[in-house]
């Protein structure tokens, strides 16, 4: 049985993590290599996922999940909200469902019957059909700079 470990996000992870590019159009996620950007990863709820012994992603929870938006409604209710990131090598071979499937066991033991929540860019249909698959509604849309977003609900 492989075993699933997570830790939070330590300088050399954070500095793989910032390299990590995605092929278009999720380059949208790569992140910037900054000083700034490195900090967020270790002072944010990031956490790195190891299968076995190899970094395969990351989640976040709170307030790093969460896109800057102006609409500060659109995030007061009482959920959890989760980022995650699998590893570009990783991506588009059907893994996304296991993956999420491990953080959200995760999550709900660190934040018991609390309903999770997360935010997409609409265009990632695969995100938003392996949310969906997975108990995730679209509750809200919002638009920051060109980009339009959709915030999924999963009620416990």
């Amino acid at each position: 049985m492989e075993t699933t470990t997570f830790n939070k996000v330590k300088e050399y992870e954070a500095v793989i993590l910032s390299s990590w590019t995605y092929p278009s159009p999720y380059d949208f996620y790569n992140h910037a290599q900054t000083e700034d950007s490195k900090q967020e990863w270790l002072t944010g709820n990031y956490f790195c996922i190891y299968k076995q012994e190899e970094m395969i992603g990351f989640f976040c929870y709170g307030e790093s999940a969460r896109v800057p938006v102006n609409s500060s409604h659109l995030y007061i209710d009482d959920c959890i909200d989760i980022g995650i990131g699998m590893r570009p090598d990783l991506t588009g071979k059907g893994l996304g469902s296991s993956f999420l499937t491990t953080i959200l066991m995760e999550i709900e033991v660190l934040f018991p019957s609390t309903p999770i929540r997360l935010t997409v860019a609409s265009f990632n249909q695969r995100a938003i059909h392996l949310y969906e698959k997975l108990g995730f509604r679209i509750q809200h849309h919002f638009q920051r700079k060109s980009t339009n977003f959709y915030i999924m609900v999963r009620k416990k």
